[in-house]
């Protein structure tokens, strides 16, 4: 008993022995392991810290140009409106409203307009009495003012559509400009080969018609850089307007007024067809030596048939046929 009580004793302290060897091998692991990690994280700030060290020389000196340039941070954003004012381009709107009062919607886009520095091109305006009236006004306002002046139309009535649409011609523009420039620098050569042109006369001739074609391309070229230049300028905005009823004047016609309208519709009337008979009368008159005997002819034609026919006709009477 005692010896098995020994045994029992010493297997238990041997198997908290392996316990406590056990814990122990884990726990240097762990350490080793969090050791390795803040050793990993110290390295890869320094990494970090090192790599930014030197973008930073490279970024300074990428920048500094543009701070000298520009005088700072705020300078920085100043190409880019630089470059879409260089930019050429052609804006145009068409707007299309409904309005309960036509005379309301004009007077306010109108006030719109002044206001916004443009102008009316052209306007349109129709419609009668018990009909429904519409206007269009073809509206020319300088690029800064167009989304305002659009913003501020729309709102005059109830939209029906609004489109927009915009066409860049910046490339055409500047190669007609650089075009231009090339064609005025031939221009003067030839000029000047001309005015110290001591040839022959024939060769003088063929100078001035090559510098009188260089002009041509100039004048056509210099025209369609204006024509660019009015369109990007100013935009152009098109507004079409109708009114939701018939239009119904201020001051209805009273019953005087309608008696002498339909008086002075009928003497016009009349006046008319006197017009038309007394035209026909003249362009008859060239005809009348024809259509006198002719209708002399006519006449005593009729009259014989009307004689025969009543002639046969009391002979009848007269004599009624017999019965058997």
């Amino acid at each position: 008993m005692q010896t098995r009580s020994r045994l029992i004793s010493s297997g238990k302290t041997i198997a908290w022995a392996i316990l406590a060897s056990a814990v122990g091998l884990i726990t240097l692991q762990g350490c080793d392991a969090e050791m390795r990690s803040r050793e990993a994280t110290r390295q890869g700030r320094a990494g970090t810290t090192f790599d930014n060290a030197q973008e930073a020389p490279m970024l300074a000196t990428a920048m500094a140009p543009a701070a000298q340039a520009a005088g700072g941070a705020e300078a920085k954003a100043a190409p880019a409106p630089k470059a879409i004012a260089n930019r050429k381009i052609i804006y145009d709107a068409q707007v299309e409203l409904v309005t309960e009062d036509l005379n309301k919607l004009e007077a306010g886009l109108l006030q719109i307009v002044g206001s916004q520095g443009a102008y009316v091109a052209d306007s349109d305006r129709s419609g009668t009495a018990g009909a429904t009236r519409h206007g269009t006004w073809k509206i020319r306002v300088p690029v800064d003012a167009y989304d305002a002046l659009v913003r501020g139309v729309v709102g005059l009535g109830e939209l029906v559509s609004n489109k927009t649409q915009s066409q860049d011609v910046s490339a055409e523009y500047y190669d007609l400009d650089a075009r231009t420039a090339a064609k005025k620098v031939e221009e003067a050569r030839l000029l000047k080969h001309l005015s110290d042109s001591t040839g022959r006369l024939d060769e003088i001739l063929a100078v001035e018609r090559e510098l009188s074609r260089v002009r041509s391309e100039i004048e056509q070229m210099q025209g369609r850089l204006a024509v660019l230049s009015n369109l990007t300028s100013l935009a152009t905005v098109t507004v079409s307007a109708s009114e939701i009823k018939g239009y119904v004047p201020p001051q209805a016609p009273t019953l005087g007024q309608k008696v002498a309208r339909t008086f002075a519709g009928s003497v016009d009337s009349l006046r008319t067809l006197g017009e038309a008979v007394l035209l026909a009368v003249v362009a008859l008159t060239p005809w009348i030596p024809l259509i006198i005997p002719a209708a002399v002819l006519i006449l005593v034609a009729v009259r014989r048939a009307i004689r025969r026919i009543i002639a046969y006709l009391a002979a009848t009477a007269n004599n009624p046929p017999r019965t058997v």
